[in-house]
């Protein structure tokens, strides 16, 4: 191991970002946008955190009708009870019969029981570092976004598309786990393309160190790695193909030992026997690998939904819904739904900015200016990170038959925000029409917002929201 690290060091230089050139700008511009915009993002998140309110947010486990447990929007059902017993210092075995769900690693479960030993258990103690983590996030797109290219337009579009999507929105309101995995994601990315180095530990040091936070999360944080890991080998430079494998191999030890230092500590004091890490990752992928059956429906032709779905249409999936009737005329409208469906306005421009990359990278199609060349590049990364990221899901679909649920997705939603901004951002793509797509987004965000107790009532029987 010492040879390996010696040798990377010796090989290893930190790459050149795309930002690399000199670029005169306004930061304050760039400050108040960002400020502004996550300022909205988190507001908006506390306006319906307590919504549904704790009394009404409890669920009944299968098999016991007498036994009410505190989580109801979608997975909080599984997640919550888990942080309680990590807040209790109960012990559990590495099996699903208990409240523990061992099945997914510890972190994101371990910020929840934070929140409710910090205010309570309620709905604002569960959701309250999620809200945190999927709010900052904002920023920290718009800060990957400003490595990336040199196009202010560019630059505002992504994160606005960003901020605009459902489904990140939801899963960022509620007790799961998905988002503070795609937190230290875009972290790990960031790091990457940052050439900083803190004593002798590099940008590659603290992606790995990011990558195994983010696995921690949620085990999928391992698909971040295997986007790295592409876009670094295909990414245009002076350094060898040898050197690059190296750097990908430092980057996965660094994540491998994060990930298993800390899980190891945690199974020390919350699973019975304190197994060793290697039986706490093989529960992790027995479990995962065997998940089959239990599709949710919605399709477009009224079926399960599998992951070609998720890119074409699928019914809005309500994680939890409540409809007030009002008389007379027995009109309804919703008045809380959660409902579990990305921003399609962005996803479905994925036919026309996945095509348009392949065609500039394959010569087809020329780029006129340097600005034009650095977007290329941002839009490639968005590309390889939407296949390592949606391809993974059709492989175990079709593979292994297993279980795939539509808010996987979640975890390229970035990539589809850059490859979109990318589109409506080109020379011959005119400037009032984009202004027009993104406005469509946040109406599209608006629509699906989970709480709209703000609006007439009339409206919102119109809107059926």
């Amino acid at each position: 191991m010492s040879m390996f690290f010696s040798s990377y060091k010796a090989l290893s230089k930190p790459p050149a970002t795309i930002d690399s050139r000199p670029r005169k700008r306004v930061w304050k511009s760039h400050v108040f946008f960002i400020f502004c915009l996550t300022l909205a993002i988190f507001l908006a998140h506390f306006y319906i955190i307590n919504s549904p309110a704790t009394g009404a947010c409890t669920h009944t486990p299968s098999g016991s009708p007498d036994i009410k447990l505190p989580g109801c929007v979608m997975d909080e059902v599984y997640y919550v009870p888990a942080a309680l017993t990590i807040v209790q210092g109960q012990k559990c075995t590495l099996s699903t019969g208990n409240n523990c769900n061992p099945e997914h690693p510890f972190l994101s479960k371990a910020f929840i029981a934070l929140g409710i030993y910090l205010f309570g258990n309620n709905t604002f103690g569960w959701r309250f570092f999620n809200v945190l983590f999927g709010t900052f996030s904002i920023p920290l797109f718009f800060a990957l976004m400003r490595k990336l290219t040199a196009n202010k337009k560019f630059e505002y579009f992504a994160t606005l598309l960003f901020a605009s999507d459902t489904l990140f929105f939801v899963h960022s309101s509620i007790a799961v786990l998905d988002v503070p995995s795609i937190f230290f994601g875009l972290l790990s990315f960031l790091s990457y393309f940052s050439n900083f180095r803190l004593w002798k530990l590099d940008n590659f040091f603290f992606s790995g160190i990011f990558i195994g936070l983010s696995a921690l999360s949620k085990e999928t944080g391992v698909f971040f790695l295997l986007t790295l890991a592409f876009y670094h080998i295909f990414r245009k430079g002076s350094r060898s193909l040898f050197s690059k494998i190296l750097d990908i191999c430092f980057v996965a030890a660094v994540s491998l030992m994060t990930f298993a230092a800390l899980q190891q500590l945690f199974d020390i004091f919350f699973v019975q026997g304190s197994p060793f890490i290697l039986q706490h990752i093989e529960y992790i992928l027995s479990y995962s690998v065997g998940l089959k059956g239990g599709e949710w429906n919605g399709s477009i032709f009224n079926g399960p939904i599998y992951p070609v779905d998720w890119i074409v249409y699928f019914r809005p999936v309500g994680y939890f819904v409540t409809n007030v009737t009002v008389n007379p005329g027995n009109l309804s409208y919703i008045s809380i739904g959660y409902f579990g469906i990305p921003n399609m306005v962005v996803v479905w421009l994925l036919y026309g900015w996945i095509p348009l990359v392949i065609a500039k990278l394959l010569g087809r199609l020329k780029e006129s200016i340097e600005t034009s060349i650095h977007d290329l590049e941002a839009a490639k990364f968005a590309m390889v990170w939407f296949f390592t990221g949606y391809l993974p899901y059709i492989a175990l679909w079709l593979g292994l038959g297993r279980t795939t649920y539509p808010f996987y997705l979640i975890q390229v939603i970035p990539a589809l925000c850059i490859g979109a901004a990318y589109f409506i951002t080109r020379e011959w793509f005119s400037s009032k029409i984009a202004y027009i797509y993104v406005g469509a987004a946040f109406g599209w965000f608006f629509f699906y917002y989970p709480v709209k107790d703000f609006l007439p009532t009339w409206l919102r029987i119109i809107l059926s929201r």
